[in-house]
């Protein structure tokens, strides 16, 4: 697979891949790092000082396309299908996407996550991300996620086949405990909360970038444009500080 397949695959928008395939290949060996997960620090610092000023992100956006065709390889030794690894990395496109979202132009602003993915420690399996832990596999619900039971149930399936039985946890704002308070009962985001043992609620403005798009934001110029941002708008401005919290999947979720 070539750089600019990948981009077409991945859906990358046209400017981006254009400044994404015109960019110097980057030394192999910080590539390597890149998808070392005991090495990402080392290997975003050795990015960092080899890029120079990058503020767009372009430069990082470039390097972890290039280094995501070192990724395949990985896939391909571990027999994990083309079609999870091209989903795995729409991430990228993703993120660009969200960036001109929220300030109008294109950038990436997300190499601090995406070496997860480069390191294929992360797999985007169906609708929802699991990013495999020590400890756990750690669930991640991606922005274009469809949060419909049957699935989020294809997806729970699927990655038990491939990633066993281990415990399946979750820290995210979609399983606040604040969010019953402000959305409807048949809500999706309340049907997914109830795959859950919640606990360990933690202030959290998170929910500034998913819900609004803008992050630094003032509280008074947030936008209306759906019912949550509504009610979400009105909860800050009364003084309310929103919570994340942890979550345990339960043991045979999403029916």
């Amino acid at each position: 697979m070539t750089l600019s397949v990948l981009c077409e695959k991945i859906g990358l928008p046209a400017e981006a891949a254009e400044r994404v395939l015109r960019f110097p290949a980057v030394p192999d060996e910080t590539l390597a790092l890149l998808r070392t997960p005991e090495q990402w620090p080392l290997g975003r610092g050795a990015l960092r000082a080899w890029l120079g000023p990058d503020p767009d992100g372009f430069g990082e956006l470039a390097a972890h396309l290039q280094c995501a065709l070192k990724t395949w390889e990985i896939y391909q030794k571990r027999n994990i299908s083309e079609e999870i690894y091209i989903e795995t990395m729409k991430c990228f496109t993703r993120f660009v996407n969200e960036h001109h979202e929220s300030y109008g132009r294109y950038g990436f602003d997300r190499g601090f996550w995406t070496v997860r993915q480069l390191s294929a420690v992360l797999l985007r399996i169906g609708e929802l991300e699991y990013e495999v832990r020590p400890d756990a596999i750690h669930l991640h619900i991606p922005s274009d996620a469809v949060l419909e039971t049957p699935r989020l149930r294809q997806s729970w399936e699927a990655a038990r086949a491939m990633l066993g039985d281990a415990p399946m946890v979750c820290h995210s704002w979609l399983l606040s405990p604040d969010l019953p308070g402000l959305l409807e009962a048949d809500s999706r985001i309340l049907a997914f909360q109830r795959n859950f043992t919640i606990h360990t609620p933690e202030p959290d403005d998170s929910f500034r970038q998913w819900v609004f798009k803008d992050p630094g934001c003032p509280d008074a110029q947030l936008p209306e444009d759906t019912r949550l941002q509504r009610r979400l708008k009105a909860f800050v401005l009364a003084g309310n500080t929103f919570h994340a919290a942890h979550g345990i999947l339960n043991s045979d979720p999403f029916r």
